[in-house]
């Protein structure tokens, strides 16, 4: 999981993590101590089961290979992912 400090500061587990840091937890045990640090620390957590596959980013994308990330960013660059 992840634990990102959107603002103020908090420990986890004991360790300090100042705004706009990102934390990454370990995959061991079931729960975490997070400890507010300053008035009105904002934190966004996220977890999920871990799949266990390779991981290539590059910006915003992010793919299994590096293969694939490069063909991602050519086909962004090409117009064929869509508007917003």
């Amino acid at each position: 999981g992840l634990v990102a400090v959107l603002s103020g500061a908090v420990a986890i587990e004991g360790r300090e993590v100042a705004a706009e840091a990102v934390a990454v937890l370990d995959r061991d045990g079931d729960r975490l101590r997070l400890t507010g640090m300053a008035p009105e620390s904002r934190v966004l957590l996220l977890t999920g089961e871990p799949i266990d596959e390779p991981i290539a980013a590059m910006g915003p994308f992010v793919m299994n290979t590096h293969e694939e990330l490069i063909r991602a960013v050519e086909d962004y660059r090409r117009g064929r992912m869509g508007t917003l």
